[in-house]
């Protein structure tokens, strides 16, 4: 994978709420791309976002409170944070306060993207198209930020064709958009085309051969579809290739349970599933 289809893997982990599995992506790319700090950004994003390491999360933050695409995206990070600490330190939020008024004043569109990512994946989606719109302003063909702002639009519940637009334009102006693409599936999944969201995703397959994302929110269109066999063969085909994939575990409990009826191994099933929960996202 390239550095853009990296950043990719490891939002959609951050999206789905499983951190460990972020940090572990995000530690993936900083050893191949060393010189890239926006690794080492999300690393500590993943830290924080799970609220068990905090601390190590700051760590890691301030080593990048210097880099100027990501300052005002740190400091934004470490208010959260010292905020969620159970001794608030605040002549340092004082401190990061006066960071923030600067930060804002050389605000560019790289800076107003990563601030826009971080309120984007800490819930705070308002404020994360706010700083979207910023973006697009200062670089109106900024295909990460246009792909970015249609998930906030998605995330407010607007559903509409002007959001479907954003990630076709992500699409026409950066070519390879793995983020794109899984907004334009989440659209129609949203929408209940499933047809539409499947026709993506075998697109998004033959594009990203090394990546099981595709397959993954397949067998989830097929679910919420109520494809049973299709659903169980992708399940299946998932845990043959990653066999503690909690979204396959779960999939394939479901259909034990609900469409076979067969309680014993869905009850085996699920022993399994706790237990790789506990190895792979213990935090959740």
């Amino acid at each position: 994978m390239d550095e853009h289809d990296y950043r990719s893997v490891i939002i959609y982990h951050a999206r789905n709420r499983y951190y460990y599995t972020m940090q572990r992506s995000a530690l993936e790319a900083m050893a191949k791309y060393t010189n890239e700090v926006s690794f080492r950004f999300l690393n500590g994003l993943a830290l924080i976002l799970d609220g068990f390491r905090l601390q190590e999360g700051i760590r890691e933050l301030n080593q990048l409170r210097s880099e100027p695409d990501l300052g005002m995206a740190v400091t934004l990070c470490l208010m959260y944070t010292h905020k969620r600490c159970h001794v608030v330190d605040k002549e340092e939020l004082i401190s990061l306060d006066g960071q923030l008024k600067e930060e804002r004043k050389r605000l560019t569109a790289q800076s107003a993207y990563y601030a826009a990512l971080f309120l984007h994946l800490s819930g705070k989606t308002e404020k994360a198209k706010e700083y979207a719109d910023k973006a697009l302003r200062l670089a109106p063909n900024h295909a990460d930020m246009l792909s970015l702002k249609g998930w906030c639009e998605l995330q407010l519940g607007r559903t509409t064709n002007q959001t479907l637009e954003l990630f076709g334009r992500a699409l026409e102006l950066g070519g390879k958009q793995l983020d794109a693409y899984l907004g334009q599936v989440r659209f129609y999944q949203l929408n209940n085309d499933f047809d539409a969201a499947t026709a993506v995703l075998n697109q998004v397959a033959v594009g990203f051969p090394t990546v099981i994302i595709p397959l993954v929110e397949k067998m989830k269109t097929h679910l919420a579809n109520w494809h049973w066999e299709h659903t169980a063969e992708l399940a299946n085909r998932i845990l043959a290739e990653k066999p503690a994939s909690l979204e396959a575990l779960t999939v394939k409990i479901m259909v034990l349970i609900v469409k076979e009826g067969n309680c014993g191994a869905g009850a085996s099933a699920l022993q399994y599933l706790a237990s790789s929960v506990e190895k792979i996202e213990p935090g959740n």
